[in-house]
């Protein structure tokens, strides 16, 4: 490395153009010396590009003196950056040497078109007339043919650059494809499964949550590099809109990684769901996580390929294990998990001593910035694992009471217009619930949702007299039981008690067309009556009680809709 540095010292001295060359293979000579393997595969890539760069110059003069011919040294040069990109992908992931494997076969496969581009290059400037007139640019017919030769030579590399991307384009993505198809059955986890946990926006403020990323305890933590602050807890009571806190902090990092290189991070994140079969386990966690990283890198899809594919059965630990070198082949990941109070049984242990036994401590050996975000109840167990870390309350937050304040004042206008009230009764209303509130986005939610509903200005002014307004979230949903259930005619009545019943006993979110099909076909008869289909959608019909969200594939279509209980307190 000594002898090589000091020879090309003399050319950076000549020209700050070179660095940009020699910067990507200092590195990773510097890097790749530290493991005999690796630097050998090196110089054998390095090797075949010396081998294309061959004749070049043999050309040297000659490219000097005609402007057109400095196009070809450009796309020569065009080959050698994107070359070097693919080596710094692999060399600079943390603890390379534990995915080179992989790293190196992606390598191959994205190299492959540019060393097939320099060598048709060089081909093309093998051609004897051309060599005869870089020595005897004075013959005339040699010197006409060349002419027409180069000026033919940058659209030949171009239709050669073309044919062989789009050859190799078309053979990775049928790899790759295969290879996921592969997971996603292997994992149970499909992309659009690990989509869906962002794709349900809560009803609420648009910018509601932005605080957060101005609050001391989340800057310290997001923008932090010591390893005391790589975990913070954000916790609240049963509604206080922790998941939707913790969606805007997705969304607004997955905009903050998308404005930045590639290949630098990670973020995976997953929601647990007491209600969900595949949202409650730690098994569930880690395969939901393992996806969503081969979704973002190509070398860990191949790493995970390979290791799922050898092995029949897939044990807990396994996963553990490559979760764990998927999450630390890049220099900084991001892990969000919430509503962990919500996983089955002993799940909510495995899965927070995985992440801070085991996790964080690989991440720290191989030089791996990871930080972890948990968001859930202080059930008498989370809170107790996670007292020494750093903490967020919502109910202790101001801005977060003021994220109510002016939630329950778009609410007020909206039943202020519908029963046209009083600016001062619109002001009242929303103080009242805002401050029987404490920190509940869901008591505000469910209170003004059942306000809206009522039939009549009288029904309205009713509900609000102190000996009926709601002093808790129970006493809501109580207001909204008498109102859906007791106070309706039988068949509305029959209508919300089967939709409900078959919500929280399904194993998974329901969709409307398929609630409406229970209506409609009887199994035992096997008959299908569809004049048994409701009439009214499942929001009339069930009111604050369910929650509807547009599905991705077939938007603003009510039969697609997927239906869910407002929140899990109401279920219980």
């Amino acid at each position: 490395m000594e002898h090589i540095e000091k020879l090309v010292t003399i050319f950076l001295n000549a020209s700050d153009f070179v660095a940009f060359i020699w910067g990507p293979i200092k590195l990773a000579l510097m890097i790749a010396t530290t493991w005999t393997d690796a630097v050998r595969q090196l110089i054998d890539a390095y090797e075949e590009i010396a081998e294309a760069l061959g004749n070049l110059a043999f050309f040297h003069n000659l490219i000097q003196s005609q402007d057109h011919l400095k196009l070809v040294l450009e796309d020569y040069f065009s080959d050698i950056l994107r070359f070097h990109r693919c080596v710094l992908d692999v060399f600079s992931r943390p603890e390379y040497k534990r995915v080179f494997k992989w790293a190196w076969g992606s390598f191959r496969r994205e190299v492959k078109p540019i060393l097939e581009s320099l060598k048709c290059k060089q081909a093309l400037l093998s051609d004897d007339k051309l060599q005869s007139h870089a020595i005897l640019k004075e013959v005339q017919d040699s010197d006409q043919y060349a002419k027409d030769h180069f000026s033919n030579l940058q659209t030949s590399l171009e239709d050669i650059r073309s044919t062989l991307a789009s050859e190799q384009l078309q053979s990775k993505t049928l790899q790759v494809q295969e290879m996921k198809s592969y997971l996603e059955s292997r994992l149970d986890v499909s992309k659009s499964r690990t989509d869906l946990q962002l794709e349900s926006r809560d009803p609420i403020v648009e910018d509601s949550g932005s605080w957060i990323f101005t609050n001391p305890i989340f800057k310290c933590w997001d923008e932090g590099k010591s390893s005391e602050g790589r975990v913070l807890f954000l916790n609240g009571s049963p509604g206080s809109g922790k998941s939707t806190l913790a969606k805007t902090i997705i969304r607004h990092k997955k905009q903050n990684q998308a404005s930045k290189p590639p290949g630098r991070s990670f973020l995976a994140y997953f929601f647990f769901k007491h209600d969900a079969t595949d949202r409650r386990t730690a098994r569930s966690m880690l395969q939901h996580i393992i996806m969503q990283l081969v979704n973002e890198d190509g070398t860990i899809m191949r790493l995970a390929y390979e290791m799922l594919s050898t092995n029949e059965v897939t044990e807990l630990a396994d996963l553990k294990e490559l979760a764990s070198d998927c999450f630390t082949a890049r220099p900084n990941a991001t892990l969000v998990l919430d509503g962990l109070d919500e996983a089955m049984g002993n799940e909510q242990e495995i899965s927070i001593k995985w992440c801070l036994d085991k996790l964080l401590p690989a991440a720290a050996s191989c030089g791996c910035h990871l930080k972890l975000l948990i968001c859930g109840q202080r059930d008498g167990r989370l809170d107790c694992v996670l007292s020494p870390y750093p903490q967020i309350r919502l109910d202790l937050v101001d801005a977060h009471q003021k994220d109510i304040e002016q939630f329950t004042k778009e609410q007020a206008a909206n039943i202020g217009a519908r029963f046209r009230l009083a600016r001062q009764e619109e002001e009242n209303l929303a103080s009242k619930v805002a401050s029987a509130s404490q920190g509940m986005f869901l008591y505000a939610r469910v209170v003004l949702d059942n306000l809206a509903a009522m039939d009549s200005k009288r029904d309205f002014k009713d509900e609000l007299e102190s000996d009926a307004f709601p002093k808790d979230l129970d006493q809501a949903y109580d207001r909204i039981a008498q109102r859906v259930l007791k106070n309706n005619r039988p068949s509305r009545d029959t209508s919300v008690k089967r939709i409900l019943g078959w919500i929280v006993c399904a194993a998974r979110p329901l969709r409307w067309r398929e609630i409406q099909s229970r209506f409609c076909i009887d199994a035992e008869k096997q008959i299908c009556d569809i004049e048994n289909v409701r009439l009214d959608s499942c929001k009339r019909i069930c009111s604050s009680f369910v929650d509807v969200t547009d599905c991705e594939l077939f938007p603003r279509t009510e039969s697609e809709q997927i239906v869910t209980m407002v929140h899990e307190t109401a279920t219980q």
